[in-house]
């Protein structure tokens, strides 16, 4: 299986090298553009004189908060490097979804640098990844980063060694909430029967299935023909995910269920790292870490202004009770217990304990 899997990775990373040429892009030493504009070539240090990109991969808009990070990475980047470093930033699934993105950064070559894909998009690198998608965990912003800023954040970057992955920051997709196309939702058993368009992530898929719904995995760039089209009944995505995709267009109801916070991790090909030199590794470092603040408060700051422009363009908020939002709590609390055994003792007692102190 594992050589199967490297053959497939190969043949991604061949596909995606393919692209990066025709869209004149690949980690490189040049004096190219900021948008896909450099000439092919290994990760490497840069010689004196000329300019080190870094490929940067996403599946979201140009409006979207993880996209306007790394705008502002790849700013702070060339400020602080004196203009010797840059990032070229391909967003919208322009070099694939997550998957094949993630298997050709880890089998390193330069093809991808970076990316920042949802947290479960790295189980099938770290089963401990399983615990991004429990449902119902936090109530706010606050015990979100209070979490992923602490010991387990480290703790799950820690456990992609020997992927060909480094995590280098948690950025923030949103609290994820539910869309349907022409019915009301107010408790889970209104669920009952309804397809519901989830990720192709196993947790996702059975908080849905324990809800009563049929969990239909679509990739995202594929979501809004597959709704248009009535593959799915309805949804479940961050605020700012709905908006930037236009599902307003193809969804009436949107219910706030926050039922999973979505974290975003950056990762870089551990292959493009090491071929940093000690001062390129912190100068993206710096750059990262002040972008991290950026779209985060970016990211808060968007959701009620977006929630807000999803209305406007005719789709009908249902605010749920407490007492209606409890009945999806109810039904999903034991969804943990289906993946436990996947992940290691030590990774679940220390997940556990953090959940504890990001609420005190």
């Amino acid at each position: 299986m594992k050589k199967f899997k490297k053959c497939i990775g190969i043949a991604l990373a061949c596909s995606m090298a393919i692209s990066l040429a025709a869209c004149g892009g690949g980690s490189s030493s040049s004096s190219g553009g900021s948008s896909g504009a450099s000439s092919g070539g290994a990760s490497s240090a840069a010689p004196s004189g000329e300019v080190k990109t870094l490929i940067a991969a996403h599946t979201l808009d140009t409006t979207h908060h993880v996209h306007q990070g790394f705008v502002k990475m790849d700013e702070v980047l060339q400020d602080i490097s004196g203009g010797t470093m840059k990032l070229d930033i391909y967003p919208s699934s322009a070099l694939g979804d997550e998957e094949p993105v993630l298997e050709t950064q880890s089998l390193g070559g330069g093809t991808i640098d970076l990316s920042s894909p949802s947290g479960n998009a790295l189980q099938p690198f770290s089963s401990e990844f399983l615990t991004v998608d429990f449902p119902f965990v936090f109530e706010n912003y606050d015990q979100v980063w209070k979490f992923y800023d602490g010991e387990f954040g480290q703790y799950l970057f820690d456990s992609l060694e020997g992927t060909g992955l480094k995590g280098i920051a948690w950025w923030d997709n949103g609290f994820r909430n539910l869309t349907t196309t022409n019915k009301e939702i107010h408790t889970a058993d209104d669920l009952k029967g309804m397809k519901i368009r989830t990720m192709s992530a196993r947790v996702h898929m059975a908080n849905f299935n324990a809800l009563g719904a049929a969990a239909t995995p679509v990739p995202f760039a594929e979501l809004y023909s597959a709704l248009q089209q009535g593959v799915a009944d309805g949804q479940e995505n961050p605020i700012a995910n709905i908006y930037g995709n236009r599902l307003y267009e193809v969804q009436k109801y949107i219910m706030r269920t926050r039922h999973v916070h979505d974290p975003q991790p950056v990762l870089m090909s551990q292959d493009s790292w090491d071929g940093l030199t000690e001062e390129q590794q912190g100068w993206v470092m710096q750059a990262v870490e002040e972008a991290t603040q950026y779209m985060r408060k970016l990211s808060a700051d968007e959701e009620e202004e977006k929630l807000q422009k999803l209305q406007d363009n005719g789709m009908v908020l249902v605010e749920l009770t407490p007492e209606e939002h409890q009945t999806f709590v109810d039904k999903t609390k034991d969804v943990y217990k289906e993946f436990e055994s996947e992940i290691t003792p030590e990774g679940l007692e220390l997940y556990f304990k953090a959940v504890e102190e990001a609420k005190k």
